[in-house]
């Protein structure tokens, strides 16, 4: 999406011309999350600093979609599979 949509260049600060980076760059993160048991880390802090700001004022039970992601970095996405003229369906 840093390759073809400007608003994550935005949202990531990084000149209009910036090609991306590698995807296998994220599997690779998360391998080093998992090996080091640290795959709740952004999750924590995000939530940390959500608290700070004021947005989560109370201890509340919140619902959300828990779903391991593991090796989801091997998962081709809808372009990927459109672009694939070997794709099975």
């Amino acid at each position: 999406m840093v390759r073809f949509n400007i608003k994550w260049k935005y949202a990531l600060d990084v000149p209009i011309d910036y090609e991306s980076f590698d995807r296998s760059l994220l599997v690779y993160f998360r391998s080093r999350l998992l090996i080091h048991k640290k795959e709740k880390m952004v999750f924590k802090k995000t939530l940390k600093i959500a608290k700070k700001a004021g947005h989560l004022k109370k201890e509340v039970d919140q619902i959300i979609d828990s779903t391991p992601m593991l090796g989801a970095g091997a998962v081709k996405d809808t372009y990927e599979l459109l672009r694939d003229d070997k794709a099975t369906y």
